[in-house]
């Protein structure tokens, strides 16, 4: 066992979150996390290319 989470990478799309993506279509959340949870669910698609995900969306690395 290495570490607290027995060996497994943290994420938001594994098995910490399941379904995240899916969480962008509930009507509970602001349209700000909404939007957040896109930029994160484009970039897990796109084998986690944070320049590509800042690209696509227009914003900065920084705000990413």
């Amino acid at each position: 066992m290495r570490g607290r989470y027995n060996g497994c990478h943290m994420s938001v799309y594994g098995s910490i979150l399941p379904g995240a993506s899916h969480l962008a279509k509930i009507a509970d959340i602001s349209k700000v996390a909404k939007q957040r949870l896109k930029w994160f669910d484009y970039y897990h698609r796109h084998g986690r290319n944070a320049a590509l995900t800042c690209r696509y969306f227009g914003i900065s690395r920084q705000t990413f």
